[in-house]
């Protein structure tokens, strides 16, 4: 292998070595700083939010905050059903629907077949949509995928509608149904 030193004008980056040999001629810069170097590109999407911890706060207090109405109206079941029972159920629910995202996660990543969206919102409508919340965020799961957000959106609203309607000892389904029943009178001819 031959070397031979060049210099550079002030266009360039400095004194480098040229090295060739018979079969390949690569230019060897000894006196290259870090910042001559090109950084490598990230692979994928930028992940950097995920590894704060204060973007879990906001989150965890939107959480509660969701959690409130069903917890005064599981307070006022718990007052016919015993607490166990209720707990049980919960508890049960929310580590099927913990273990239901993670698997669909890591079948996914690997390109198998994968549990269905239908599967996953129906454990949000049985019960396990707080589990689910916080699934979506530890695995990184559906979370960009805007219709399958429409429709956890939706099972948490009708969470919330039933809690509401549950401490008003469901006067909010008999209004709406007066409401209903009243319009269509009124669209008999």
């Amino acid at each position: 292998m031959e070397c031979n030193r060049v210099f550079r004008n002030q266009a360039g980056f400095g004194d480098t070595d040229v090295c060739s040999s018979s079969l390949n001629p690569k230019p060897v810069n000894r006196h290259a700083s870090p910042s001559n170097f090109r950084k490598p590109r990230p692979r994928g999407k930028d992940r950097s939010h995920r590894k704060s911890k204060l973007v879990w706060i906001p989150r965890l207090l939107f959480l509660t905050l969701l959690l409130v109405l069903p917890g005064f109206a599981l307070a006022k079941l718990s007052q016919h059903i015993q607490v166990n029972w209720i707990a049980c159920y919960l508890i049960v629910v929310s580590l099927v629907t913990l273990q239901a995202y993670g698997s669909d996660k890591h079948k996914a990543k690997a390109g198998v077949w994968r549990i269905p969206e239908a599967n996953l919102h129906l454990l949000g409508l049985i019960g396990g949509w707080p589990m689910a919340f916080v699934a979506q965020r530890i695995f990184w799961h559906k979370v960009s995928k805007m219709e399958f957000q429409v429709s956890f959106g939706f099972i948490v609203l009708l969470h919330q509608y039933l809690a509401v309607d549950y401490l008003s000892d469901w006067q909010v389904s008999v209004e709406l149904f007066r409401a209903v029943q009243s319009l269509f009178n009124h669209l008999q001819f």
